[in-house]
């Protein structure tokens, strides 16, 4: 994950649907190991002002909502950030458990509990991809749609 020109966070991780909210915060989905995080801008700030080291900056990631803790976190793929809530696609099929393509919910600040608090089933399509989401609406795509 590569933030500003040449400064390389992590490496050896597969990041997704990087956002930010509208405090500047940036949210990203870890694909290789499950899990959604978040930097704070202060601490991206600091960065590109080269006050804050990278390892400084690695140690402040806040991990929201952790895929070996809680099903529903398990393969994100992409995220949106739409006010106070983010909502991510769950790229994972896994006929023994009945899962398919979803689209979790969940605050961007956990209060009680570290797990979301909606999903949405999408019992015609395997696996979510992309998300976007207005005041009104939640729009997605996926890939391999059922038509049984």
């Amino acid at each position: 994950m590569k933030v500003g020109e040449g400064l390389e966070v992590y490496t050896k991780v597969e990041c997704r649907g990087l956002k930010t909210d509208k405090f500047g915060n940036l949210y990203f989905a870890e694909v290789s190991n499950s899990w959604i995080g978040k930097f704070k801008k202060a601490a991206l700030q600091k960065l590109f002002k080269k006050t804050l080291t990278k390892e400084d900056l690695r140690a402040q990631v806040i991990m929201l909502y952790d895929g070996k803790e809680w099903a529903g976190a398990e393969h994100p793929m992409a995220i949106e950030i739409e006010r106070e809530f983010i909502y991510w696609t769950q790229n994972q099929v896994d006929p023994d458990r009945k899962t398919h393509g979803a689209i979790h919910k969940a605050f961007t600040e956990p209060f009680v509990v570290k797990a979301p608090f909606r999903t949405y089933e999408v019992r015609q399509v395997k696996r979510s991809k992309s998300i976007a989401a207005t005041d009104h609406y939640i729009l997605f795509s996926g890939t391999e749609w059922i038509t049984s």
